[in-house]
């Protein structure tokens, strides 16, 4: 695993004033530990069962499909591409609603506990700017089912409500994007709060999906 994998990269955006850089080429502290916690437990090749992310997605009335690494990418880039769609048309119609938006310093030490406590690597971490801040993070792991049953949890790490069990946050959106070793999407949760709360999930399998669903 390189440590590259531990950096933040900054996105370039066609609004400018869009994305903000969260910390450049430093990394994070948490998410190093993880990468020297793996070169630790010895070199060479890993074996990585990946049977998880070939197992299908079952919806009512069809057969098991299989979602194959392509389209995996492709659903990826769509269902990102629609959270920023969103959250731009919310900034233009619900500008009278106001967030803290922690800066850049909070959401940095934010993801390094998480990384510490869940042992994913931060691949990416953005702050988007569609009125106020909101985090666009892609991180790792190959514990496939383990780290994305914890991304309402790493989500609520980024963004705690405040009070608890309450949709009352500090950023305007958050999106989190999970990622193989091959950086192939295989969970996503995100959420668009200004002027009206929503919530989405996306898996390539069944056993993926970090939230229940029907």
């Amino acid at each position: 695993m390189d440590s590259e994998r531990a950096r933040c990269t900054v996105v370039t955006d066609d609004r400018p004033g869009d994305v903000s850089r969260v910390m450049g080429s430093r990394p994070i502290v948490g998410a190093a530990a993880v990468v020297l916690a793996v070169v630790a437990g010895g070199c060479g090749p890993r074996h990585v069962d990946r049977s998880v992310l070939l197992a299908g997605v079952q919806r009512v009335g069809q057969p098991q499909r299989v979602v194959d690494d392509r389209e995996a990418a492709r659903r990826g880039v769509q269902v990102h591409d629609e959270w920023l769609a969103t959250i731009r048309s919310r900034a233009l119609t619900a500008r009278a609603e106001r967030f803290p938006s922690p800066p850049a310093a909070v959401l940095r030490a934010r993801l390094a506990r998480a990384a510490r406590r869940y042992g994913f690597v931060v691949r990416r971490a953005d702050l988007r700017r569609p009125l106020q801040l909101a985090p666009d993070v892609t991180i790792e792991s190959d514990d496939f089912v383990r780290a994305s049953q914890a991304l309402g949890a790493v989500i609520d790490a980024i963004d705690p409500a405040r009070p608890a069990h309450t949709n009352s946050r500090a950023y305007e959106a958050v999106f989190v994007e999970l990622v193989d070793d091959r950086g192939i999407p295989y969970a996503i949760a995100f959420n668009a709060l200004r002027g009206r709360v929503e919530g989405g999930e996306w898996a390539r399998a069944e056993a993926l999906y970090p939230f229940a669903h029907g």
